[in-house]
């Protein structure tokens, strides 16, 4: 799967990261929104995972900027409220709280893989 990661904590990022790639995956990763943002536009990926909080635009503004783009939606974050919860779900995200663990991220990228080749 391609995997498209949006998180500006470098470790998790770069942990996160080599997991997928560790399992895989084909993983670009940013740092910040708008570059994340610009990825999804200019180029295909099955999954898009990226964090609520960031330094230039939230990942709900993220998740409306792509909703139109026909693929899995991870959000991660440890500051939830329901509104944040609710405008993810509306938004076709499936919604991740940290701290989690790598196999929980690696469990749904391996589940949208599944449902690409009609696996159950």
């Amino acid at each position: 799967m391609k995997v498209l990661l949006i998180d500006d904590n470098e470790v998790l990022n770069c942990l996160l990261t080599k997991y997928l790639r560790k399992h895989g995956h084909k993983v670009e990763n940013v740092f910040t929104g708008t570059e994340g943002v610009k990825r999804a536009l200019s180029t295909r990926f099955d999954v898009i995972i990226t964090d609520y909080r960031l330094p230039d635009i939230s990942g709900v503004d993220i998740l409306q900027l792509v909703k139109k783009i026909n693929n899995t939606k991870i959000m991660i974050s440890a500051y939830y409220t329901k509104n944040i919860i609710m405008q993810s779900l509306e938004l076709g995200a499936t919604v991740v709280e940290k701290p989690f663990s790598n196999k929980e991220i690696l469990k749904l990228v391996n589940d949208q893989h599944d449902l690409a080749v009609g696996c159950n």
